[in-house]
């Protein structure tokens, strides 16, 4: 009987095993990808060995490449490697957060898409007076879904858009922002107002933030 039980324990571990890479002390467990190692922690975890999925409830925490995602709840599809987060999503990565209902994440494309309504706030550094300062400025960009190629180089906003950076409060159908080259782009029913409450209308506008220059395409008169 004793020869029995283990027998069927040996082969659990060995379904099991290639789902889990191994429990760590701060976390429910390690999972190894091509992209690296995501760090799971959450107080209820469940695995389907058929399906090969993971569904964590409660504090669930993240940890992937540079960014700490949190949540109340999600689901690793590791056959498909993505995942699923939902109910109050925030994800923060250096001093740059995004806050959501819902994010999906595809970990083999590092591809991120959030919806259901979407707060962001990226920093963009530049250059001080002094020798050797840096000044820091938060972009703050609402919209109904925001997705993410690349992890961070490149984001797309699109429906409801509102962008606030220094003096400019900006308003759109969809904004793209390239933050390799520090070029944000907006489209669709562009509105541009400044503090001043000066403001334009057009149907697109690009703002290079290392160079502090706003174009404006097909700009409508007051």
């Amino acid at each position: 009987m004793k020869e029995k039980v283990f027998l069927i324990f040996f082969i659990l571990l060995l379904v099991i095993a290639p789902a889990v890479a191994g429990e760590e002390e701060n976390g429910v467990l390690d999972l190894n990808n091509e992209n690296g190692v995501i760090n799971i922690d959450a107080d209820d975890y469940f695995i389907s060995l058929k399906d090969r999925v993971h569904i964590l409830t409660g504090s669930v925490k993240v940890l992937f490449q540079d960014m700490v995602i949190t949540s109340e709840k999600a689901e690793y599809n590791e056959l498909e490697e993505e995942i699923l987060f939902e109910e109050d999503v925030l994800v923060v990565q250096g001093e740059n957060q995004i806050k959501s209902p819902r994010m999906w994440l595809d970990v083999a494309q590092e591809h991120i898409i959030f919806s259901d309504g979407v707060e962001a706030t990226y920093y963009h550094v530049e250059e001080g007076e002094g020798e050797g300062e840096e000044e820091t400025h938060p972009i703050n960009i609402w919209a109904d879904t925001i997705e993410i190629w690349n992890l961070e180089e490149e984001l797309q906003a699109r429906d409801n858009v509102k962008v606030v950076y220094q003096e400019f409060t900006l308003t759109a159908d969809e904004a793209f922002m390239d933050q390799k080259n520090n070029i944000l782009t907006i489209s669709g029913n562009v509105y541009v107002e400044r503090d001043d409450g000066s403001w334009f209308k057009c149907e697109k506008a690009v703002y290079d933030l290392e160079k502090e220059t706003l174009k404006a395409y097909r700009i409508e008169s007051e």
